[in-house]
């Protein structure tokens, strides 16, 4: 069950982790997170689970910072960088309402030696599918924090999140914050071990909801044999179609595409019918959450 085919807004929500050669054009060696990669940035965390937002940032460190040296000619990490974000959106996009990308810039375009800047975008475009609630956590105030200033604080799953200190706030005492995040349920899956696969090796197993976890097989494992597993999975919302009224926006003389907002937050491409002319009043099917 997925969201539909929600596409990025005019001004959509963004996260970018920029890996970028340096100033002599040699490979990065670094990624910048937005907030450090230790927790999921804010506009993610009803999308991800803090481990998802870890696996996510570790496979784009192997694939963008898995070389040495000066960069030479056309950008040699783009094809790999798109091949990913085709890779998560293949997972993600359906149930989280997210779009993955990455955007190549050269500086010196006519020079042997290049420097790149790039951009690894996830954009939030559309209603998340899965089950997510309000998590009231209480915090202790570590000795040191200063009244009205923020500090950091390791909550739920070992994600670190920036935490405002209460005025009359002492060293010891605790405050309470809300957060949203993705309800996580055991399940069982059954499991068909693929050819090729041998006892006591570890495959990848996607999971109900999107995403994926590694499993290792038992050491008398056989291709073709049935087995099964208990993984905590995300839950996908029920959802329906509904019809929401639009007005075509003057763009429409210039490409027949245009954006709705949905109920509930996000958007959705769709296409004008023919004749049509801007200002006019046209139905849109969307799928929303069931409430």
């Amino acid at each position: 069950m997925g969201c539909g085919s929600s596409l990025p807004a005019a001004a959509p929500t963004r996260i970018s982790i920029s890996v970028s050669d340096d100033s002599w054009c040699n490979f990065p060696t670094s990624a910048w997170v937005p907030g450090n990669k230790r927790n999921v940035p804010v506009p993610l965390r009803a999308c991800f689970t803090f481990a998802e937002w870890l696996d996510i940032v570790a496979q784009l460190e192997r694939t963008m910072l898995s070389r040495s040296g000066p960069c030479r000619g056309a950008d040699p990490l783009r094809a790999p960088g798109e091949s990913l974000a085709a890779a998560l959106n293949a997972t993600f996009a359906e149930s989280r309402g997210v779009a993955f990308s990455l955007a190549t810039f050269a500086y010196h375009p006519d020079r042997p030696g290049q420097q790149f800047d790039r951009k690894f975008h996830i954009d939030v475009v559309g209603e998340c599918c899965i089950l997510t609630r309000e998590h009231t956590i209480d915090v202790p105030i570590p000795a040191g924090a200063k009244p009205g200033k923020p500090f950091n604080a390791e909550i739920l799953d070992g994600q670190v999140v920036s935490v405002p200190c209460p005025k009359d706030a002492a060293a010891g005492s605790t405050t309470s914050i809300t957060m949203a995040a993705p309800v996580l349920q055991e399940q069982t899956l059954n499991l068909t071990v693929p050819q090729g696969a041998v006892g006591g090796q570890t495959i990848p197993v996607n999971l109900p909801g999107g995403g994926a976890t590694a499993v290792q097989l038992p050491a008398d494992a056989a291709p073709g044999s049935a087995m099964q597993i208990q993984v905590r999975c995300v839950q996908l919302r029920a959802m329906k179609e509904e019809q929401i009224e639009a007005v075509v926006p003057p763009t429409v003389k210039y490409n027949r595409r245009f954006r709705v907002a949905l109920p509930g937050g996000g958007t959705k491409l769709v296409m004008a019918p023919e004749g049509v002319k801007a200002g006019e009043t046209i139905k849109v099917t969307v799928k929303v959450p069931v409430d």
